[in-house]
């Protein structure tokens, strides 16, 4: 397996540009390999010039690590990933999945998050996870959303996708754009 990014071009100067992007166990060790893919994925992200980011396959044993290890991603790329809370916490656009893989979102400057927005569901709802975080993106409010799909079973895939169509579809007020691993089978006959 390797690691896929998924992005489009800008359509006019005020468009927003969403990507999304596999990391491929990104922090799974502190090899010469893993220091050196990790400098990849950062010149990547860079090179996507994306306004707003979505990320799989942070690795990481625990919640905090994985929280420290998107906001250590997030400073090195040139991002943001912190999301204030009503009492004026931050806390990283981050769900925690049940298997040691979780997403997390990153934003450029002039992109400003929504105090309060972050809803997350990890490892009780998601194989690995689903995060939301509103963002204004330069006077329009528009929900931003990572997720990345079970690996196995194509019944329990269709579950969770089901799980992800009910999360964003509850009244939030604002659109909702997902940036995701589908891990589904490829329409691809070549």
């Amino acid at each position: 397996m390797t690691a896929s990014v998924v992005s489009v071009q800008r359509t006019s100067p005020s468009s927003v540009l969403f990507s999304s992007y596999n990391m491929l166990d990104l922090f799974a060790d502190d090899s010469a390999g893993a220091r050196e893919h990790y400098e990849m994925v950062t010149a990547v992200i860079r090179s996507l010039n994306a306004d707003v980011l979505a990320v799989q396959e942070i690795l990481a044993p625990d919640g905090p690590t994985a929280a420290r290890r998107l906001r250590q991603l997030a400073g090195d790329a040139g991002l943001h990933c912190e999301v204030p809370s009503p009492g004026g916490q931050g806390e990283a656009a981050l769900a925690v999945g049940g298997h040691g893989y979780h997403v997390g979102l990153m934003w450029r400057d002039g992109i400003e998050p929504v105090p309060g927005s972050l809803r997350w569901r990890g490892g009780r709802d998601f194989w690995h996870g689903l995060a939301l975080v509103t963002l204004d993106v330069g006077g329009v409010l528009i929900r931003h959303g990572t997720f990345h799909a079970t690996p196995f079973g194509r019944a329990l895939r269709a579950d969770q996708n089901e799980r992800l169509v009910a999360a964003v579809t509850r009244p939030s007020g604002e659109p909702t754009l997902v940036g995701a691993d589908w891990n589904t089978e490829s329409a691809d006959r070549v």
